[in-house]
């Protein structure tokens, strides 16, 4: 992995490098399955209301549905961020398309993601 900042993140106003993209990665997954659960809990009590409660109904699907397209939203930016993990590039990488010859950092998907997931963080070196 290459000790570098990799962009800056609007959302979580934090820059996303090679000590946090892990981080990043398990926020977008956690993310992932609380929209999932909520957007599959909120259809449900739509569905299974009581009758007579048309409003009621109307507005849990419609949170439900709100719920779904964020869903969709943070579960394409998890399926890009795995996929430049598995080629061994870095979302900047990525978008500005720099490796055009081949990625000399490309070690193979699976060598790659043991080496984003299972390698220790790196500290910082110490300031002199």
């Amino acid at each position: 992995m290459r000790e570098s900042i990799d962009h800056h993140c609007p959302w979580l106003n934090n820059c996303i490098g090679s000590r946090n993209r892990r981080s990043f990665t398990h926020f977008l997954l956690s993310c992932c399955l609380a929209l999932g659960f909520n957007t599959g809990a909120s259809i449900c009590v739509a569905i299974m209301s009581v009758a007579g409660r048309f409003a009621l109904q109307l507005a849990t699907f419609a949170v439900g549905a709100l719920n779904a397209i964020f869903l969709l939203c943070a579960a394409s930016m998890l399926a890009a961020q795995w996929r430049y993990v598995c080629a061994g590039v870095t979302t900047n990488e990525a978008v500005r398309g720099r490796w055009t010859q081949g990625n000399p950092f490309d070690k193979g998907c699976w060598q790659n993601c043991r080496d984003f997931y299972c390698q220790t963080a790196r500290t910082a070196p110490a300031q002199v």
